[in-house]
């Protein structure tokens, strides 16, 4: 017998699944049928073992609040299943080969889900005392972040504006033509560390301070950049919190939410929500799929990489491919030297690196770095916790595991939480 809970869960991913593959049907087809979003036909069955598979996971997820597997959940629900729906509509290879990435994504999936099982440890949510942001953490984050942001508005001062979201991308060009690999580097960590830890700090000791400085921040970064995650990173970070604190089913809170939203979107066809659609649909939770069946399309008549992507890797062997990842894929189907269409870890460290295999290798890095960031973490408060991690959660939604650790600040958090645990201790 299937427990209650359980079937709450398969029933939300069913709604979410369904709302989202009507949208795709609607909306994202038709109109960025230009970037590839192909609408290929296929037999109920197909449909059918691809709905079997995105639910499959849901039946052996842990119940808990605990920040990891929330972490896990968030990537089951915003990457998992509506990349296998996207893959499904738009698939053009062979439909075998998807059935084996799906099947070997769903073990992928799997394998996430035991890193939030093995070594349980006891821990209290609403512990008081269990506080990361000691005097020396708190003295680290505000030299750096203080050091940090007067780079990042030295080298971005002149274009610095508020614009709207329609108008980033001559932001975002004269960014990039400003910027150095120093100011690059400090802008991501300002977004994946600086501001997740004063929003965490605003949110464990109930003070209005530290998440005006996060807001700060990401509104600076904004203006110099143009990042849109920057603007709705405070947002995004307390929803990630909120799902620690209100739920332990993180994947039925999302799947109720995330539904109800597709359906709404699908049943409304209002011009006011075309905004919304973009950020939502097509840039949070189209682009996984999407680029998942790009780069097997790509990698897999052209060679793999053999992990030659990764910095240190490509300095000891060589680089198979001289471009970055992002930068072939934009030059091989948009004919553009500019574009850089980054991917989440199942495409570049999974697809691009090995194929089919990859995908295996690139779930057991991500399983292990969460594992590390679990045994660094568990003695804190979880809800402040996910949202510390919640810029490191998107990054990994939309880079490689390396990438994540190192630009992304996974390694930063894992060392003040380190450091924050031995001052304690």
């Amino acid at each position: 017998m299937i427990k209650l809970e359980t079937l709450k869960r398969i029933l939300a991913v069913i709604f979410f699944a369904a709302g989202y593959h009507a949208v795709y049907i609607s909306y994202l087809h038709p109109t960025f049928e230009y970037l590839y979003y192909r609408l290929e036909d296929r037999e109920w069955l197909q449909w059918l073992f691809i709905y079997v598979i995105a639910i499959i996971p849901a039946i052996w997820q842990r119940a808990r609040n605990d920040a990891i597997v929330c972490v896990v959940s968030i990537i089951y629900m915003l990457l998992y299943v509506p990349a296998l729906i996207t893959m499904c509509a738009m698939w053009i290879m062979p439909f075998n080969d998807l059935v084996l990435v799906a099947l070997t994504l769903m073990t992928g999936q799997f394998i996430l889900q035991f890193a939030t099982t093995k070594n349980e440890i006891r821990y209290s949510v609403k512990s008081k005392e269990l506080d990361f942001a000691t005097p020396r953490v708190q003295l680290l984050v505000a030299i750096f972040t203080v050091v940090s942001l007067i780079i990042f508005i030295d080298t971005n001062r002149s274009h610095m504006n508020l614009v709207r979201f329609s108008d980033v991308y001559d932001l975002r060009f004269a960014s990039r033509d400003a910027s150095s690999v120093l100011s690059g580097y400090l802008s991501m960590w300002l977004l994946g560390v600086s501001v997740p830890f004063y929003l965490a700090v605003a949110v464990l000791r109930k003070q209005w301070l530290p998440l005006a400085v996060a807001v700060f921040i990401s509104l600076i970064l904004y203006m110099g950049n143009g990042a849109k995650s920057a603007l709705l990173m405070p947002i995004q970070a307390m929803i990630v919190g909120a799902l620690v604190d209100k739920s332990r089913n993180p994947s039925q809170l999302l799947g109720l939410i995330l539904g109800s939203t597709m359906w709404f979107l699908y049943a409304l066809d209002f011009e006011s929500l075309n905004t919304l659609k973009s950020l939502l649909i097509m840039r949070t939770l189209s682009t996984g799929g999407w680029m998942i069946s790009i780069y097997y399309e790509y990698f897999s008549e052209n060679g793999w990489t053999y992990f030659t992507h990764v910095g240190p890797i490509a300095k000891i062997f060589g680089k198979v491919y001289q471009l970055q990842l992002g930068q072939i894929i934009g030059f091989e189907f948009f004919s553009s030297e500019v574009a850089n269409l980054n991917a989440n870890f199942w495409a570049t460290d999974g697809i691009a690196a090995f194929g089919i295999p990859g995908i295996i290798i690139s779930s057991l890095l991500v399983a292990l770095s969460l594992q590390a960031i679990k045994l660094v973490s568990h003695e804190y408060n979880q809800k402040a916790v996910a949202i510390l991690l919640s810029g490191l959660c998107l990054s990994i939604l939309n880079g490689s595991i390396f990438t994540s650790m190192l630009s992304g600040g996974g390694f930063i958090l894992m060392a003040l939480l380190m450091i924050g645990k031995s001052e304690r201790h």
